[in-house]
């Protein structure tokens, strides 16, 4: 009977199951970066008992496929991130240690963080602002932070009947009201931000004030007119501009030109649909023509130089006889002895022009007398006047018969009446009409 006693034992030893198992424990976690992979180990003192154990059979596997395993031993496991989320990966290990059969059972959490940097807030500038239908706004965003993997922004604005935007934050003004207009991250991180924006209607045109009122030109002729409007804040300060007579004058851009005899009224008005206009009463008359008499010893003439901007005269002496000095409305008229072509610019008004000859032998009137230089002379309506006379020194004026009809030794006198004179000086004959 002892000796039964004693084998019981052992049979129980040998009938009772070598293993037993243990509650799945949560042994630790980890963080892997979407396509980066990390490795998974054991704890420790887990580790430690595998070393000391035998026959060790060991698993791993995943809860789904956020992850997935590249490589694994009976301690460790490689995953793989795949996709943003969590998984849980288990591992499962079953072992001889003291002659008996144990297992271990654990799992860890295993976090999938994105590969991209997310948009974390949105800098908006300027935040609130106030505009008038018509008007544009540059608006400035700038997303943080400045590594984020995408920064780029979408703009948006909530009521388009009041403000719209471009794709780039340039806001435009469309209608009374209030809108939010908003920056947003488009990596699909949720950041956003917004300016508030007033929107109010245009300052429009108060009064328009012309240069002229009113004003007489003649046919042909321009003039420009420039409009002040005010406000000087006003939204659009467009003006057009419209003669109610194009028979008369018409009008481009502020510059009138006459047309035709007669009047009318040039009106500018503003362009921003308040109605406010001024009007210059515009009168045309027939330019007043414009003579040059030439009067020349051999003849007389006029011709007509109203449109004329420049005159060209060729003057020929009679026969023995050189261009000496012109003048004209009394003034003297500079031009080259050898060149007989006079050169006037546009008359202002009618004009006279005065030629004097002088002859090209000595004189045979007055007795024989030394020759000076000859002096300049000018020539006045009746009167004569000689710059460079020496003193003492006589002036004989004869008529066209020869007949003496003054003498001086005066450098300016006048004659009684009009008519060709020769004038002597000293050995010189001057030839000339009044």
């Amino acid at each position: 009977m002892k000796h039964l006693l004693r084998i019981v034992p052992l049979l129980m030893a040998i009938i009772l199951p070598a293993t037993y198992a243990t509650a799945q424990i949560k042994d630790g976690e980890a963080t892997v970066t979407q396509g980066s992979t990390t490795t998974v180990s054991i704890g420790s003192a887990y580790a430690n008992t595998l070393k000391r154990a035998s026959s060790v059979s060991a698993t791993w596997t995943t809860s789904n496929s956020a992850i997935s395993i590249q490589s694994r031993t009976n301690t460790t496991c490689t995953i793989k991130g795949n996709t943003v989320g969590t998984a849980k990966l288990y591992f499962q290990c079953s072992y001889y240690i003291d002659g008996f059969r144990r297992t271990m059972n654990f799992y860890y959490d295993i976090t999938v963080k994105s590969n991209t940097i997310p948009v974390t807030r949105i800098e908006m500038s300027p935040s609130t602002a106030t505009m008038r239908i018509g008007e544009t706004l540059q608006l400035s965003a700038t997303a943080y932070p400045k590594n984020a993997t995408n920064r780029k922004l979408k703009w948006t604005t909530e009521n388009y009947s009041v403000a719209s935007v471009s794709n780039n934050g340039l806001v435009t003004a469309r209608g009374t009201g209030k809108v939010w207009v908003w920056a947003k991250a488009t990596d699909g991180s949720g950041a956003g931000s917004y300016c508030v924006i007033t929107v109010s209607e245009p300052i429009k045109v108060e009064s328009i004030a012309l240069s002229e009122t009113e004003h007489t030109i003649n046919v042909g002729d321009e003039l420009t007119l420039t409009a002040s409007v005010k406000p000087d804040d006003a939204a659009n300060k467009e003006v057009a501009w419209l003669s109610d007579d194009t028979g008369v004058a018409t009008v481009d851009g502020g510059v009138v030109t006459a047309i035709a005899p007669g009047t009318c009224n040039i009106q500018c008005s503003s362009t921003d649909g308040g109605n406010i206009s001024a009007t210059c009463r515009i009168t045309v008359n027939v330019p007043e023509r414009k003579w040059l008499s030439v009067v020349l010893p051999n003849g007389s003439f006029a011709i007509d130089v109203t449109d004329m901007p420049e005159i060209d005269l060729k003057v020929a002496p009679d026969n023995g006889y050189a261009v000496h000095s012109m003048t004209i409305d009394g003034k003297a008229l500079p031009f080259e002895p050898s060149d007989s072509i006079l050169t006037l610019p546009g008359l202002e008004h009618s004009s006279i022009v005065n030629v004097v000859f002088v002859s090209t032998t000595p004189s045979g009137i007055v007795g024989a007398s030394e020759a000076i230089d000859s002096p300049y002379i000018t020539l006045s309506d009746k009167t004569i006047r000689v710059d460079g006379l020496p003193q003492g020194t006589l002036i004989y004026v004869y008529d066209k018969g020869g007949a003496l009809v003054k003498v001086t030794n005066a450098d300016t006198f006048t004659l009684d009446k009009k008519g060709v004179y020769i004038m002597q000086i000293a050995g010189k004959s001057f030839k000339f009409a009044l």
